[in-house]
């Protein structure tokens, strides 16, 4: 067995960074982040290589070093029960925490995927174990009442990462299949546990959002792309790698986030410290992606400027109304201090 292409297909490595570094002794690097696989190659001298907690270990002229990437976790609340679920890795656990006691109430064991995802209208999450060749998975569903798993059904993927969209009850997944065709991103019902449909999307499709909206975004650090697709049909709607023009690469995508409320998407990239902020109000299959103002709040601004117009037509009517009855009245009208028509009462005849 290739122990190198084994590691690379364990850490689904899509892309690649290059670089050569010389230095002179005495020398050390630091390396962190959050790449999912280093590898370091000395190529000439030696040196050690340290890990917090381990000893130190000898390297020599040659040596190869893989280095993966901190713990993977997840995490998702659900609110009404004040619930905590954080998916751990390094222990192959569920851990159910009471957040009003700060308590662990629950432990349920898991594979080694921090897919995670949480239906609040069913009180269901939904946690991954991946098969021992990386190409299938099977999907668990813990119940947020009962604190255990009380469902497990298999997928043709081995899962990445979750989304759920509990509008249409829709749980969607993103994994590794047996082969470079085969379907990676699935629509499941969380109710029948039954697939809806199976696309092959793109190279390495990983996170998404739903957000109880009907679509769904999801990123592919393996092509640098973010793929936005009808929730309910699986059609794909966008399929962009950005806007260089706007500094918008897509490249490496960390995270997002969607707010249903103003039809934004947050994406956060990889060694990058600006946030992309895109409204999805009209999406398109072009390369690019939009970029416009929600139509809601075009319709809003129209409506308060109608009736901004309409009051000062009234109002202007009323003050019209006002000044006639003063000239019909005796007495006319008189000035007040603080500026606002006052009536005065008519003066007596004079006597001679």
């Amino acid at each position: 067995m290739d122990i190198l292409a084994d590691q690379l297909e364990q850490a689904r490595a899509r892309g690649a960074v290059f670089s050569v570094l010389r230095r002179v002794e005495p020398w050390g690097l630091g390396f962190g982040g959050r790449r999912p696989l280093t590898a370091h190659v000395l190529i000439e001298g030696d040196g050690w290589l340290e890990r917090p907690g381990l000893e130190p270990v000898r390297l020599k002229r040659r040596d190869t070093v893989l280095m993966r990437s901190g713990t993977p976790y997840a995490l998702v609340v659900d609110e009404p029960q004040n619930l905590l679920f954080a998916a751990d890795t390094s222990a192959n656990s569920l851990w159910i925490v009471n957040c009003s006691s700060d308590t662990v109430v629950s432990r349920v064991p898991m594979g080694d995927t921090s897919a995670l995802a949480f239906d609040p209208v069913s009180h269901e999450a939904f946690i991954a174990n991946v098969s021992s060749g990386y190409d299938s998975g099977s999907v668990s569903v813990v119940s947020s009442d009962s604190m255990k798993i009380i469902q497990t059904f298999s997928v043709p993927v081995a899962p990445v990462d979750f989304a759920v969209d509990p509008m249409s009850h829709l749980l969607f997944v993103t994994g590794n299949g047996p082969n470079s065709t085969s379907p990676n991103f699935l629509a499941i019902n969380d109710e029948t546990f039954q697939t809806v449909y199976a696309l092959h999307l793109g190279d390495s499709p990983q996170l998404m959002t739903a957000s109880s909206s009907p679509d769904v975004y999801v990123s592919d650090p393996g092509v640098n792309r973010l793929y936005e697709v009808d929730g309910a049909s699986g059609q794909v709607l966008l399929n962009s790698t950005g806007d260089p023009s706007s500094g918008i690469t897509f490249a490496a995508i960390t995270s997002m986030a969607f707010s249903p409320i103003t039809g934004t998407l947050y994406v956060t990239e990889n060694d990058v410290t600006s946030l992309i902020v895109l409204s999805t109000s009209t999406t398109t299959t072009s390369s690019s992606p939009t970029l416009h103002a929600p139509v809601w709040y075009l319709i809003a601004l129209i409506i308060i400027g109608a009736s901004l117009v309409v009051s000062l037509f009234f109002v202007r009517r009323r003050d019209k109304r006002r000044r006639k009855l003063a000239v019909e009245r005796p007495g006319g009208l008189s000035t007040a201090s603080s500026g606002a028509p006052a009536w005065t009462a008519p003066r007596p005849p004079s006597h001679r």
